[in-house]
């Protein structure tokens, strides 16, 4: 009996540990698999869990909830194809994205990753998934009008489509800068007006090799190792193609654009936007805050990506496996680029090198794809792209490659194609892992070898709660022949390759400088690195980094208010009359004082120089203003109209907004050569041409300014200089994104008032031994969802007066301050 019972209590034992063990198992099951969405009280999502895949598995649920339609867009601009749901007003588009990356190479990098690091993107695109899967069940409350309005549904997400939204922006396209093809046409076009002597003689004045004069990041007294500057006279002059329809092939250029805008308007979706890729920063390390009361290091980011709604950035907390950091990142990318963590804080700005080297391919006569390459001719590789378009028969591309790289043009007269070598082409997922790890460091070391790794080309930033600052010019780098003048293409034989990658070491870095803060504003990193390859920005003598510059050598130290404060000046004032004044008060310097050109000078001269509307009339406050603003580009004109004839638009801008601007404000390539021409002898760039035809060049600036005051008194109807005032710039919000395609309905632009050349986001992180604070403002507001009745999300645009007034709100890190502040909490399984 005894038996008996012990068995039975044996059994009801074991039934009752199967129970608790199988409960255990579950909630332990449960546990594992639960993520946490905390909404602060600006709808940015902190996303809690205990693994990788469920971090961003959060991520991706929560950005679809937030930007469903400007994700989808997104991924069909960088896939290349937008025409499949926005029809033939695309094609084009759709054509030459297919053309610039290869699906096989990201699909094998993919592949080739842990598993560990496959789980980002997988849980990410399952997060992503999950929202679509309840937006498609319940079409009527969760589904975005702008898919109702433009005619389909959102498309479910691979992990490679979430790798794609990372390498079709940053790598192909902010790091695949290159105009060797331009600066070939534009030499050609000289050559063909003037000779080859004259023409070299423009070319090396318009497209130099390094300014020693321009303002550097990287002061030389922080320079470890020595380089000299590369002199462009010791830069052996190629021979150019010879190309008789330069001209004729740039006007018909510029009429396929004017015919693509035109479409494009007429079709509803807006003329596409090309804004000036460039960003701010300034850190101040602890030599340079007031402390211990204040900071021990500040750092202030402002990456000027355009303005659009919704933003361009999205903010977001991530916190567990391995993770606890919070900030923003441009399309949702899987790492922010723009935050910090419990130990350190990082920022970026594009860095603008030069990693890539157009080839020029010699064809077989008797078949344009075949090449000669060491010594034998070559089949270039085929891919045949389908580009499906709404409403209309499937359109195909044929991409080609060589052994250096996709081709990009080919010039069967001459028998010659050019293709262009990257050198971070296979690295692109390496590039983004790295960026990843970079974000979980604890000091600068650990973020140093982070970058190391970086093969795209990207200004990184870093402070430490201890005041450490630090600055390191990312990239893989090409070192080239002695004989490659890289700002044009090279023979693609095999005799001009490249000898390998220049080591790290090479690449400007500095921690903690000697004079206490770092400042960039895309300019030139150190004196020994050689300038970039675009035309829109050169780095010269003139630059607007000066005025950050400025403003900190001002003083020995700064508070944390008075480092957000800088923002609101250097968002206003002008970059260019502090270079010009001194030429305009010599060139007036005999003439009367009643004369109106002396009287126009001497408004210049009182001028705080400050693009103010401070009584809020919609004008701008100074007459001065509108003088230079009408000056500068009538001095182009008069310097170079003549000497460039067709290519006078690549110059002749003096970057002054003439409608609400894209991008932000730079001293422009035309003015710097202007300034280089009115130093003369003094110039750090030789002056081997005379833009100014033997004559005086301050009677050309005093002409220019008697032809300004006659137009401008034509124009306002009256003498009195007092009363020209131009209209304020308003800030626009564009509907479309950087790519021109639609990433919200046209009523969904927005504008400010008074245009702000400053950071499409900007964010401040203050240092101090125990602690780590971040405030940031991310317009137009954290969500873009429209309701099928059009209700907004009350964070559509809960951020814009905080950004028209240079306010800011808190970057949450800690889990009692972001339980504290939730408006809501949403728990998901997976």
């Amino acid at each position: 009996m005894l038996t008996k019972q012990r068995h039975f209590l044996l059994c009801v034992i074991s039934i009752f540990l199967i129970i608790f063990l199988a409960a255990s198992t579950a909630d332990a099951a449960n546990k594992k698999s639960q993520v946490s969405i905390y909404r602060d009280s600006y709808g940015v999502p902190h996303v809690y869990a205990k693994d990788t895949y469920g971090i961003f598995y959060g991520f991706g649920y929560a950005i679809a909830s937030d930007r469903l339609f400007q994700m989808e867009m997104a991924k069909r601009s960088v896939l290349g194809t937008v025409s499949e749901v926005l029809g033939s007003g695309f094609v084009n588009f759709d054509k030459s994205i297919r053309s610039n990356y290869s699906p096989q190479s990201i699909q094998q990098q993919y592949e080739a990753l842990s598993k560990k690091d496959q789980a980002i993107f997988d849980g990410y695109a399952a997060g992503m998934n999950a929202r679509i899967t309840e937006v498609l069940a319940n079409q009527s409350t969760f589904l975005p009008k702008q898919f109702t309005d433009y005619g389909f549904l959102p498309s479910l997400w691979s992990p490679v489509d979430v790798i794609m939204i990372f390498v079709g922006t940053m790598c192909n396209r902010f790091s695949d800068f290159n105009t060797e093809l331009d600066n070939m046409d534009f030499l050609a076009y000289l050559e063909g007006l003037y000779g080859t002597d004259d023409a070299w003689k423009i070319f090396n004045q318009t497209k130099w090799v390094n300014d020693p004069g321009a303002p550097v990041t990287i002061p030389d007294e922080d320079i470890k190792i020595a380089q000299g500057q590369k002199n462009r006279n010791a830069i052996a002059r190629r021979s150019i193609p010879k190309m008789d329809n330069v001209v004729q092939a740039l006007e018909t250029k510029r009429e396929q654009a004017l015919v693509e805008a035109q479409l494009l308007e007429k079709i509803g979706l807006g003329v596409m936007n090309e804004p000036t890729l460039t960003s701010n920063m300034w850190l101040v390390g602890k030599k340079k805050t007031y402390f211990p009361k204040g900071a021990s290091a500040i750092l202030m980011n402002g990456p000027q990506f355009g303005w659009f709604n919704p933003g361009y950035v999205y903010e977001i907390g991530l916190h567990g496996a391995g993770f606890d950091v919070v900030g923003s990142t441009p399309f949702g990318y899987p790492v922010l680029l723009f935050a910090h963590n419990k130990h350190v804080t990082w920022g970026s700005t594009a860095a603008l090198g030069d990693l890539i080297d157009v080839y020029e391919e010699q064809l077989n006569p008797a078949n344009q794809y075949q090449y000669w390459f060491n010594g034998e001719w070559r089949d270039m590789e085929k891919r045949t792209e389908t580009i499906y378009v709404k409403g209309e028969a499937p359109q195909t591309v044929d991409v080609y490659r060589t052994v250096h790289g996709f081709v990009i043009r080919f010039d069967t007269a001459n028998n010659l194609a050019y293709s262009k070598k990257r050198t971070w082409e296979g690295l692109e997922l390496e590039s983004l892992l790295t960026w990843i790890e970079s974000t979980r460091a604890e000091n600068f070391w650990q973020w140093r070898k982070a970058a190391a790794k970086m093969a795209i080309t990207i200004n990184w930033y870093y402070a430490d709660r201890r005041g450490n600052i630090g600055y390191i010019y990312t990239g893989k780098y090409p070192l080239r022949k002695e004989n490659h003048d890289w700002r044009l293409p090279v023979s693609g034989t095999g005799d001009m390759e490249w000898l390998g990658i220049l080591p790290f070491d090479f690449n400007p870095q500095v921690y903690n400088p000697k004079q206490g803060y770092i400042a960039n504003w895309n300019n030139k990193p150190a004196r020994y690195w050689n300038d970039a390859d675009m035309w829109w920005l050169v780095w010269g003598v003139a630059d607007r980094v000066q005025t950050i510059f400025d403003e900190l050598n001002s003083k020995p130290k700064f508070t944390e208010q008075e480092i957000w404060d800088i923002n609101r000046r250097i968002s206003h004032i002008d970059l260019n009359i502090a270079y010009f004044l001194p030429f305009l008060e010599q060139a007036v310097g005999g003439l009367s004082s009643a004369s109106p050109e002396v009287q126009a000078v001497n408004l210049m001269k009182g001028w705080d120089r400050y693009g103010w509307d401070l009584n809020n009339d919609s004008y701008y406050d100074s007459p001065a203003q509108t003088i230079f603003q009408k000056w500068l580009p009538t001095m182009l004109k008069n310097t170079f109209l003549d000497d460039y004839q067709s290519f006078f638009f690549m110059v002749g801008s003096a970057g002054y907004p003439s409608a609400p601007p894209s991008g932000s404000t730079n001293v422009q390539t035309g003015v710097k050569i202007l300034l280089n021409a009115l130093l003369g002898d003094d110039s750090t760039i030789p002056n081997e041409y005379d833009f100014f035809n033997g004559g005086d060049p301050l009677e050309i600036v005093r002409n220019s300014l008697t032809e300004t005051i006659v137009a401008l008194t034509g124009q306002y109807g009256t003498g009195d200089m007092t009363q020209w005032k131009l209209p304020v710039i308003p800030q626009k919000f564009f509907y479309t994104n950087f790519y021109g395609v639609p990433q919200a309905n046209p009523d969904e632009a927005l504008t400010l008032p008074v245009n702000m050349n400053r950071g499409t986001q900007n964010h401040m992180v203050v240092l101090k031994p125990g602690s780590i604070e971040g405030i940031n403002v991310c317009p137009p507001g954290q969500s873009g969802f429209v309701a099928p009745d059009g209700t907004k999300n009350p964070h559509y645009s809960d951020q814009m007066v905080l950004y028209e007034h240079f306010e800011a709100k808190p970057m949450l890190l800690d889990f009692k301050d972001v339980k504290a502040d939730a408006e809501s909490v949403k728990v998901l399984h997976y």
